[in-house]
């Protein structure tokens, strides 16, 4: 669910939708449509309050791009150790999260952050939001962050936080359940659970939909092939922003979406930046699964072939797609 400058928000390349200028909403005023749409606000918030995301062994070795770690952040595809996630709602109407990626290297040791977000979701009717700051803009983030309908810095405006496209990983719902994030559900004690990670078919026919002005031209798209494993329990999705082809073996791309990359990640035979499967560090997909299953990836990789080719025919449904693939439409403007 989120992202860094160069592939962020819970996830998504800065890829522009083309098209004629648009009207866009002031951060209060988005802010005022979401609350509407949704039912609950978001907050101010403290990070260091949420819960410290553990990344299991890492072998010692220092912050960086060379750590290796039981449960990388699979977003920005590297450990990210003293990041935390905060549940500021789940309730049988509405869920309100924040993520926290600390983003540091052994220079960082300020008790800041470099990349916060917000994902605010509406269990009725599909309503999603999202909030983005970025220390890439400027100084690093505090951990106090005050609530996105002040209006206040360091939180971006709609416009820049749509043009990261979140939309783009966050294909197949509002939440992307990988096992960095939904092990905090088997955390005695944690208070920060993500939602959807103890519901097997979660992202399945749950509503979605997007509120405001600079992200109603978001679509979102269900890949089904008949008999494909991964489609047992969710939906495999691709997005209107997946205007470029991103490779899965080159994860500085970043990007990419539950069926043209993170079910390819989910189902290989090695994940960047993870320790080889094994029980403490099994594979992302299938649940209950420890290591790499070629059907499963065989399965996966006709998902992914099924998106790309859809996306080559320019969103075009009528136009011809692989053998038992069909794609529908399940999420646009709210």
């Amino acid at each position: 669910m989120f992202r860094s400058a160069v592939a962020v928000c819970l996830i998504g390349c800065a890829f522009l939708v083309p098209g004629a200028a648009r009207a866009s909403d002031t951060l209060v005023d988005y802010a005022k449509k979401c609350d509407v749409a949704i039912g609950a606000t978001v907050p101010k918030f403290n990070c260091d309050k949420g819960t410290e995301v553990p990344e299991g062994n890492n072998n010692g070795q220092p912050y960086g791009w060379s750590r290796i770690c039981d449960r990388p952040n699979v977003l920005n595809h590297e450990c990210d150790p003293g990041s935390h996630f905060k549940v500021l709602l789940d309730d049988e109407n509405a869920s309100i999260v924040a993520h926290c990626r600390k983003m540091r290297d052994k220079t960082d040791e300020d008790g800041k952050y470099g990349d916060i977000a917000v994902i605010q979701y509406s269990k009725k009717n599909g309503a999603t939001c999202f909030y983005q700051a970025l220390a890439e803009d400027g100084p690093r983030l505090p951990a106090e962050m005050p609530a996105p309908s002040t209006g206040s810095a360091p939180w971006f405006s709609p416009t820049k936080t749509a043009g990261i496209h979140c939309g783009e990983c966050h294909d197949n719902g509002p939440f992307v359940r990988s096992p960095y994030l939904a092990q905090l559900k088997d955390i005695a004690g944690a208070a920060d659970v993500l939602p959807g990670s103890h519901d097997g078919s979660f992202n399945s026919t749950q509503p979605y939909a997007f509120v405001g002005d600079d992200f109603k031209t978001w679509k979102a798209y269900s890949i089904e092939i008949s008999g494909n494993t991964c489609n047992d329990c969710h939906r495999m999705g691709v997005s209107n922003m997946a205007f470029k082809d991103v490779d899965p073996s080159h994860p500085s791309l970043g990007g990419g979406g539950t069926g043209r990359v993170l079910g390819i990640i989910a189902t290989a035979r090695s994940q960047s930046h993870k320790n080889p499967h094994s029980a403490s560090s099994p594979i992302w997909m299938t649940p209950g699964q420890v290591t790499f299953d070629q059907g499963n990836a065989d399965d996966a990789k006709a998902i992914r072939e099924c998106a790309l080719k859809f996306v080559a025919n320019g969103f075009d449904a009528t136009k011809p797609l692989p053998a038992k693939c069909t794609v529908k439409k399940f999420a646009g403007a709210f």
